[in-house]
């Protein structure tokens, strides 16, 4: 595969349009004690993800994104939960393991290409190991949570985009 010119395509302008209002947004919700770093670059990274070339493909990738990460987050909950409670250093090992596979399974049951089942394993070891203690369980929330803004926030820009350019405005078949 060829590497494309070296130019700005208006796909570019969108995504960093996207990421923009996102950090935007979250910098407001910050200055009012409801949001962080961390979510901001959770959400930013969905933004980029989820901006395709066309809302059809945005609202695909919104979707998987959302999924994959669900799937990852919830699991990592969990795996922090249990180990919490268990409190076992190699029980935590043979927990992270089992998780790890039970989120590609269970991605991959979803249809999602492999590639996006390891973006939900990404998110399931980051909420297992990134933190310790409770801390995980309010980043696992938060995971997903800014996940659920930069995908609305990639499909608000991609919609207002196509309206602009003359585009017919999302079906709900596409949903």
């Amino acid at each position: 595969m060829e590497p494309k010119n070296a130019k700005l395509e208006e796909l570019d302008l969108r995504m960093i349009s996207a990421v923009g209002i996102c950090l935007l947004l979250l910098y407001v919700l910050q200055k009012v004690g409801l949001s962080n770093f961390y979510n901001a670059l959770v959400a930013a990274i969905a933004t980029l993800f989820c901006t395709q070339y066309t809302k059809h493909e945005s609202i695909q990738a919104g979707k998987t994104r959302f999924t994959v990460i669900s799937i990852g987050g919830l699991l990592g909950l969990i795996v922090a939960a249990l180990d919490n409670i268990i409190n076992n250093q190699l029980a935590f090992f043979a927990l992270i393991l089992i998780g790890s596979l039970m989120t590609l399974f269970i991605c991959k049951l979803t249809k999602a290409l492999y590639i996006h089942c390891k973006i939900g394993c990404v998110g399931f070891l980051v909420v297992s190991l990134a933190l310790s203690g409770t801390m995980r369980i309010d980043y696992g929330i938060s995971l997903i949570v800014s996940t659920i803004i930069g995908v609305i926030i990639s499909l608000l820009v991609t919609m207002i985009w196509s309206f602009f350019r003359g585009e017919r405005i999302i079906s709900q078949k596409q949903f």
